[in-house]
């Protein structure tokens, strides 16, 4: 159980963020800490796997913006977006 287990509570997300989709700083310390102790309450690492799987969204890539080293460059065709619902917020 050592191994899968935290040694501290994350730090919690600062600064107003310009995007309204990201609500990362309306989250509490105390919808964070349970949600840090649900993740680590499991003892197995798949089932760790499984829980954050339920918490991420893939959504297909609006953009994909070139960089300056085209032969370099790989495309997503995906990003993942992380869902932590919280008592403190409405769904």
């Amino acid at each position: 159980m050592a191994r899968y287990a935290s040694k501290e509570l994350p730090v919690k997300p600062t600064g107003p963020s310009k995007d309204k989709k990201l609500q990362c700083s309306t989250i509490t310390m105390v919808d964070l800490r349970h949600f840090h102790r649900s993740f680590y309450a499991i003892n197995n690492k798949l089932k760790q796997d499984a829980f954050i799987l339920k918490h991420l969204i893939a959504v297909k890539t609006k953009r994909l913006r070139p960089r300056n080293n085209f032969n370099h460059y790989k495309s997503r065709a995906m990003q993942m977006m992380y869902r932590v619902y919280c008592g403190s917020q409405k769904r």
